[in-house]
């Protein structure tokens, strides 16, 4: 039950464990935020499942009925997965122990979450202590549409940005909306079509940020609420000429695992510890002087919580989408 993002590195283990175990049923049991990556997972025999987080009893009767040989939690910090977990009723539990956490104590077995690490190097130690190699990449299936209900040229270079981050303090994790007028500007001077994609509930901040578009004069797509997840996927596929720039969010990883060129703008969220990553990725970070990549499970803030994304330069930007 981890957030879109991990589960597109959790994508590692699932692949891994097919491979480990051909003949096994493999369960995957996802949350109400991440479940609409469902149908883009690279396992297609999985038993998907979707668990509702108020239902513990439920969702602890569902867990034991299936008599479970091994049990993965891939939760490294939240001690509800570690709970459902441990009664589970598996005759194996395997997880992270995650140092401070006290979240290890049900399973049969752990391997250290090591805050130097990154996720996915994480989840393949993981993988290793349920038997497989470790040694899987992250990745996505593509959805079977025909097509997205958005007119994409795919013979011209698009540049998509997807400036909303979610979780607490989002915030420290945006890009200023004047950095992403003058990355825009600069686009559309290269020849480049410019979209921005949005959850449904980020309309507003979308609003204020094409307010500042228009003081700049430049035409930029509105991609807010127009796609699903599954159609964004779709975009990254078939796409041959699409690239991305992003804050640190699910999206992102997204887009890396399904080898877009991808350039990730990280303040708050560590890139050897959460970021992109892919054969196409660039990681940018605010400049050394600057207190940066603080965040290891997502809520180790300062007590100052003084923004820092500002000082990611609008002109590295470019020189990494040209590079």
């Amino acid at each position: 039950m981890v957030a879109i993002g991990d589960l597109t590195l959790a994508t590692s283990l699932l692949l891994d464990m097919r491979k480990t175990y051909p003949d096994a049923e493999l369960h995957l049991y996802l949350g109400e935020d991440n479940s609409a990556l469902a149908d883009m997972l690279p396992v297609h025999d999985l038993h998907v499942s979707v668990l509702s987080i108020g239902n513990l009893l439920g969702n602890i009767f569902k867990l034991r009925k299936e008599r479970f040989d091994l049990f993965i939690d891939l939760g490294d910090w939240t001690r509800y997965e570690a709970l459902l977990s441990g009664l589970s009723g598996a005759k194996q539990i395997l997880g992270f122990e995650t140092p401070g956490q006290n979240r290890h104590y049900l399973y049969s077995d752990c391997v250290i979450h090591d805050a130097a690490l990154h996720q996915l190097g994480n989840i393949q130690n993981l993988a290793r202590l349920a038997g497989g190699k470790g040694d899987q990449a992250a990745a996505l299936s593509c959805p079977d549409l025909e097509n997205v209900p958005v007119a994409v040229d795919p013979d011209q270079p698009v540049v998509l940005l997807h400036p909303w981050p979610s979780g607490i303090y989002r915030e420290l994790k945006e890009w200023p909306n004047d950095h992403w007028a003058r990355l825009s500007q600069g686009l559309i001077k290269k020849g480049y079509q410019v979209y921005v994609s949005a959850a449904p509930n980020d309309r507003d901040r979308q609003n204020r940020l094409f307010e500042e578009f228009e003081l700049y004069k430049i035409h930029v797509h509105d991609l807010c609420g127009k796609l699903t997840l599954a159609q964004l996927v779709w975009l990254f596929c078939k796409h041959p000429n699409l690239k991305l720039v992003s804050v640190n969010t699910g999206i992102m990883h997204m887009a890396a695992t399904c080898a877009v060129r991808t350039i990730a703008l990280n303040g708050p969220t560590d890139p050897k510890r959460w970021g992109a990553v892919g054969p196409k990725v660039t990681n940018i970070a605010p400049p050394g002087h600057i207190k940066s990549g603080y965040l290891n499970l997502g809520f180790e803030y300062p007590e100052d919580k003084t923004p820092i994304m500002q000082h990611i330069a609008v002109s590295s930007v470019l020189r990494a989408l040209e590079d």
